[in-house]
């Protein structure tokens, strides 16, 4: 069967919200004149917290979890448990162990838009140079460069290390470097998730010096061309480092 106007295979129908299966007849679903048969139709989600919309084709029939699922294939993602769909003030997550209500009985149609919200999870940075592990909180719309802080911090409160600075290490999961300013969903591709284990990569920068930030307390390392300003909040007044003290306002 296809659609008149766009000549597009349809491969269901659905009417009230039930499946016409190939197996029964119209008789079955008592029909009435005019009766509208519904095909695969599209909803948006808005991801607000990771800037991102995305249509997902659903059927009258399907139910939440069926849609996180197609949502979850369209984004490439990886669900965290506590992640939920927000729909006219009410929370959906998915559980297995219910099939719940149709997308037709939630008065979810054409054209509808809904809200996904992500959950914490949290992930391993693993320092195989130093043999040290950090088990960090996280949430998708996290970017790289905020995971590093995340970690310089834990290093800094659980071993002693208050000179590490971002820009001296790199991060890879599954052999692959993370960019800075990607987001953490980005890498749902490849199946980052809870308890995922990312490796750190030391870094050796040449003719750097080490500032911490007079406003919000960022440890940076600076190279002689950099501009002098903090990477984390763009403060312009910088102390220099030594060792555990720190001196030298630059501005």
């Amino acid at each position: 069967m296809y659609r008149r106007k766009t000549q597009q295979a349809i491969w269901n129908l659905s009417y009230n919200g039930r499946q016409l299966k190939d197996e029964e007849t119209l008789d079955n679903f008592q029909l009435e004149d005019g009766a509208t048969l519904m095909g695969a139709y599209s909803i948006t989600v808005f991801d607000k917290e990771c800037g991102t919309q995305t249509d997902v084709k659903v059927y009258a029939y399907n139910h939440v979890n069926d849609l996180i699922d197609r949502y979850m294939h369209e984004t490439k993602r990886v669900r965290h448990y506590g992640s939920k769909l927000l729909f006219e003030g009410k929370d959906f997550e998915y559980d297995d162990t219910v099939q719940g209500p149709t997308l037709h009985e939630l008065s979810i149609r054409e054209n509808t838009s809904l809200q996904w919200k992500g959950a914490e999870y949290s992930v391993k940075l693993r320092d195989q140079k130093q043999n040290k592990d950090a088990q960090l909180h996280v949430y998708d719309h996290f970017d790289v460069r905020t995971l590093k802080t995340l970690y310089v911090n834990f290093a800094r409160e659980n071993f002693d290390e208050y000179t590490l600075a971002p820009e001296e290490f790199k991060l890879f999961f599954q052999g692959r470097e993370m960019v800075d300013d990607d987001k953490l969903y980005q890498y749902g591709q490849y199946k980052l998730g809870n308890h995922s284990v990312i490796d750190l990569q030391h870094e050796e920068l040449k003719m750097s010096f080490k500032y911490q930030c007079w406003d919000c307390g960022a440890i940076v390392a600076i190279k002689a061309a950099d501009p002098i300003r903090c990477r984390a909040c763009d403060g312009r007044v910088l102390m220099k480092l030594r060792k555990k003290t720190s001196e030298h306002i630059a501005r």
